[in-house]
């Protein structure tokens, strides 16, 4: 590892308990506001063991965000806090806002609450880490091609929203695998998760291919590879910084549904991402 990643490692470890009393304040502040409910926040958990995996939870995934935050410094906008407060916005988005904006379709209630909670607490986050990380010798000056970035990510949301269809059609009203909807199977249930998923991921696609053009050089490898890598950086982010948070007992079986078709449609998205996006 790295000096740099070290910095950032335990930056990102001072950051993440920062965040995790962050975490506590404001999903009471969430409870007290009615936008959330306790059995959202606590799940079948005692206090004890919900407190210990937010320190656990905060304090992990703050030392991978810290040693991301140290590859991809040079690359994220602005100085100090501010640099920090991008970071913590970008995976906000990603992680939060993103897999969110599926649940509206599904009438979720605890969106707004969850949204609420997460923004405090990965902004606060990108803030300390901003201030506590502080890094030498810049890159030298990267050309992008955020134009390509957004064309290749609108076809790599159309064909990964459409895998999720696929995958998920066949596990829940072929197979029998999985029950994610309560309805009967129907043609008009499959076109509803049709126009959401691949509409969703074409929007949510412009966004994870501008930041592809932006990061592309630091991503091992060529073309596809380059693009299976980022999708595996999705995957990590998107699926299993948001759902390992609910690993609890009463929401295993339902995240390792999500976690399955997540993986499924990072993969593919990655793979088709890679393979249509030019830099020149």
């Amino acid at each position: 590892m790295s000096n740099s990643w070290k910095k950032g490692a335990i930056s990102g470890l001072i950051a993440g308990i920062v965040a995790a009393i962050v975490k506590i304040v404001f999903s009471n502040i969430a409870i007290g506001i009615e936008i959330s409910k306790p059995e959202y926040v606590f799940g079948s958990l005692s206090l004890e063991m919900h407190l210990l995996r937010i320190l656990i939870y905060d304090s992990v995934w703050g030392v991978i965000f810290g040693v991301l935050f140290a590859v991809f410094y040079d690359l994220i906008p602005k100085k100090g806090y501010m640099k920090g407060f991008l970071f913590g916005l970008i995976i906000w988005l990603i992680s939060v806002v993103r897999p969110m904006s599926f649940m509206v379709a599904y009438g979720w209630s605890y969106v707004a609450g969850f949204i609420f909670i997460s923004f405090f607490v990965l902004s606060i986050y990108g803030i300390i880490l901003g201030i506590l990380f502080k890094k030498e010798l810049p890159l030298e000056s990267i050309k992008y091609n955020f134009g390509n970035g957004v064309k290749a990510g609108i076809i790599a949301g159309l064909i990964g929203g459409a895998s999720v269809v696929i995958t998920g059609t066949l596990g829940q009203w072929v197979l029998n695998l999985w029950v994610i909807v309560p309805e009967t199977f129907s043609e008009i249930v499959v076109i509803s998760q049709a126009r959401d998923y691949i509409g969703l991921n074409v929007i949510w696609g412009c966004l994870q291919g501008i930041i592809f053009a932006r990061i592309y050089d630091l991503i091992p490898g060529k073309g596809i590879s380059k693009g299976f890598m980022y999708g595996g950086l999705l995957f990590l982010i998107a699926v299993i910084y948001s759902q390992s948070y609910s690993f609890a007992p009463d929401y295993l079986p339902i995240n390792s549904v999500y976690g399955f078709l997540g993986l499924v449609q990072a993969i593919v998205f990655g793979l088709i991402l890679g393979y249509f996006y030019k830099k020149e």
